[in-house]
């Protein structure tokens, strides 16, 4: 019994930290709010205003496609979403050359 009880605190703990954390990352999200889609890559999300959405990699639409998709009028990039698309794009340009699939 006691064991159960160290292991369900622990893991909570865990939880909280690991959300906590979560916020100081610099991160790419989009804020919905009011018809407006907003991108961002900062460790801002908690003083944001609106619905968060962490943008996944993966082949699955974004949360916000199936909740607000016919409900957006608006787009932005702020400037430091600009920053992780350079980034990303650096990211993939040194898998590939690291990869072999470069020629040069």
């Amino acid at each position: 019994m006691n064991k159960r009880i160290i292991t369900l605190i622990i893991a909570l703990l865990s939880m909280s930290t690991g959300t906590a954390l979560m916020a100081q990352v610099t991160s790419p999200y989009a804020v919905y709010k009011k018809g407006v889609l907003t991108f961002y890559y900062d460790t801002s999300w908690s003083t944001r205003d609106g619905k968060i959405y962490e943008l996944k990699t993966s082949n699955n639409f974004p949360g916000w496609h199936n909740v607000y998709g016919d409900s957006i009028t608006k787009v932005v990039f702020q400037p430091s979403f600009h920053a992780y698309i350079n980034e990303h794009h650096r990211r993939q340009r040194n898998d590939v050359r690291t990869s072999g699939h470069c020629q040069q």
